[in-house]
């Protein structure tokens, strides 16, 4: 008995290194296929609409839809791009403006603890440069590495189009694999996980234009320099759960000292950036989003931290929805259904 229970296990961990090694090395054929696999899923609602409404044939449809999410991403990246070249370009002068944040530091530091400025400016000075200088080297190799990154973006678009295409054909194979008395189940399983991607890919969409508004008019009224670059990059960065928000709200208030306002008007502006980040946690997320595609915090974590390790920034991305259907499938089970508890938010 003993035995065969250590064997399961060890079939357990084989199967799970396995499965590791896959997606590590994996990765770059994976991660374009599954961007492709989840914008089908997140456009096929208007590809289904175009269909049999327009009565349109797949292939306009299909391209029709290929070019909506070419336009509207290829927008956003544009528009983030060209506001991050023109604060490339203005670095040099940004240094002079963290040399006075420097400088005010140190007389606060000076009076507060009684260090001499000498001894801070020893310690300050090599840091700062530092800091700036892999700062502006961090600018210019995003840009440089633009070509790499449009030519991704180009085949996650010929995958979409290509998913959208012969999607009918993907679930017929799907189910010759489960058989015919698994057919019922099966497209169950893949009508839902279909749906919890769209909900979850849409609802995080809405949350980050709502975002984006709010941010935008928080940071128009406090004149925040690079206004419009922090609020894309804001809105951007908070599909990684509970990292994003955190980094979204750190970055403008860490601009908005540096460039020298005052004690209370700094209090004030993080205040209400907090404000916005509790609005979107507590209220955007639950009700756009939905409990549907919820998970607990415990498997958000755990989904962040493995595709992070595995596929990196696209992981920390990709995995949280790949949870929420690894959640579905483990509902589908008597078996594993216990392990769906520790995924469930309820």
């Amino acid at each position: 008995m003993e035995y065969q229970q250590l064997k399961k296990i060890n079939a357990l961990l084989f199967f799970g290194f396995g499965v590791w090694a896959l997606l590590y090395y994996g990765s770059g054929f994976l991660i374009p296929v599954t961007f492709g696999i989840f914008l089908a899923a997140l456009v096929n609602p208007v590809h289904g609409f175009l269909m049999h409404k327009l009565h349109l044939g797949k292939i306009p449809s299909a391209l029709l839809n290929t070019l909506l999410v070419f336009v509207v991403a290829g927008g956003v990246t544009y528009l983030f791009l060209y506001q991050l070249s023109l604060f490339a370009s203005d670095l040099p002068e940004l240094k002079e403006e963290f040399k006075g944040f420097i400088a005010r530091l140190q007389d606060a530091l000076s009076e507060l603890i009684g260090v001499s400025q000498r001894d801070q400016q020893r310690f300050i000075s090599e840091r700062s440069d530092s800091l700036l200088s892999s700062l502006e080297e961090e600018v210019t190799l995003l840009l440089g590495n633009m070509l790499a990154v449009t030519l991704k973006f180009l085949l996650v678009l010929i995958y979409l189009f290509l998913f959208l295409l012969y999607q009918d054909r993907f679930k017929k194979m799907i189910l010759r694999f489960t058989g015919k008395e698994q057919d019922e189940k099966a497209l169950s399983l893949m009508d839902k996980g279909s749906g919890v991607i769209h909900a979850y890919l849409w609802g995080r969409l809405k949350v980050m234009a709502i975002l984006a508004v709010l941010y935008l008019l928080a940071f128009w009224y406090f004149e925040v320099p690079y206004m419009v670059l922090l609020t894309v990059f804001g809105a951007l960065v908070t599909i990684i759960p509970y990292i994003g928000p955190f980094i979204s709200g750190l970055v403008p208030v860490c601009m908005y000292i540096i460039f020298g306002n005052s004690g209370s008007d700094i209090l004030f502006f993080a205040g209400v950036v907090l404000v916005i980040q509790l609005i979107e946690s507590y209220v955007l997320e639950p009700i756009i989003i939905g409990k549907e595609v919820s998970l607990s915090p415990l498997a958000v974590i755990v989904a962040i931290l493995i595709g992070g390790s595995v596929w990196g920034m696209a992981g920390m991305i990709l995995f949280v929805p790949f949870f929420a259907i690894l959640k579905i499938a483990i509902d589908h089970s008597s078996k594993l259904r216990p392990l769906g508890l520790v995924l469930r938010n309820k």
